[in-house]
């Protein structure tokens, strides 16, 4: 029994897990409010679960440093995801409400770009958070990443937009699971898009670090 409620048993550091995702999933919503801070939220939320994965130091601390480090290169990104994705969301809605031709086709046809969205977007969190690199380079990764990775970009896609897709469906449902929003489900999707990125993202790391090497060995011989 002492084992059981040891801080190294398994019980107690899985409860812990659990309140750091609870903890994180509410600090980032809170960071979200403004709307336009939501790309630095996630940049840092999806940092701190890739320290998580790999036990490393101060999640609080690091996902404070990295939401400020980072607000400026990812929020441009994010306002174009958005706009992309409320286009699609507001054509949705109004075919959605009206019988007009072929309106399945149409419906289908939406509801495929708005995940080819999600899904090209998925990944650039995890690429802000792991490597330095500018705007450009990021969405351009982004499409190498969602043709050779496409299941897994698909995957946390699907997750990232399923809170939106609840709404335009049926706002009733969303809000009754309110407290699936408030207490977990973000910080469980960031970890599920850590543990579906970690491994490919691992090799495009030792990539960029080898890139990285040569330029460092000729600015110090010179």
């Amino acid at each position: 029994m002492k084992n059981l409620f040891s801080l190294d048993s398994k019980l107690i550091q899985g409860l812990s897990h659990v309140a750091d995702y609870i903890f994180l999933n509410v600090l980032f919503l809170i960071l979200c409010l403004p709307i336009i801070t939501i790309g630095a939220a996630r940049v840092a939320l999806q940092r701190v679960m890739f320290d998580i994965l790999d036990d490393r130091g101060n999640i609080y601390k690091r996902f404070f440093k990295t939401f400020a480090a980072e607000f400026k290169t990812v929020t441009p990104l994010w306002l174009l995801e958005l706009a992309l994705l409320a286009l699609l969301g507001w054509e949705l809605l109004i075919v959605y409400a009206n019988a007009i031709p072929m309106r399945i086709v149409l419906l289908l046809g939406l509801l495929f770009l708005l995940l080819l969205v999600g899904a090209l977007f998925s990944n650039i969190p995890a690429q802000v958070a792991l490597f330095g690199a500018t705007r450009r380079e990021y969405l351009k990764n982004a499409l190498y990443i969602l043709i050779t990775q496409f299941l897994r970009c698909l995957i946390v896609g699907v997750f990232n937009l399923f809170p939106l897709l609840l709404t335009l469906y049926n706002p009733g449902y969303f809000s009754a699971v309110g407290p699936l929003w408030t207490l977990l489900y973000f910080s469980v999707a960031a970890n599920i898009a850590a543990r579906l990125f970690r491994k490919p993202f691992s090799a495009y790391l030792d990539n960029f670090e080898q890139e990285q090497e040569p330029s460092a060995d000729t600015s110090a011989e010179t």
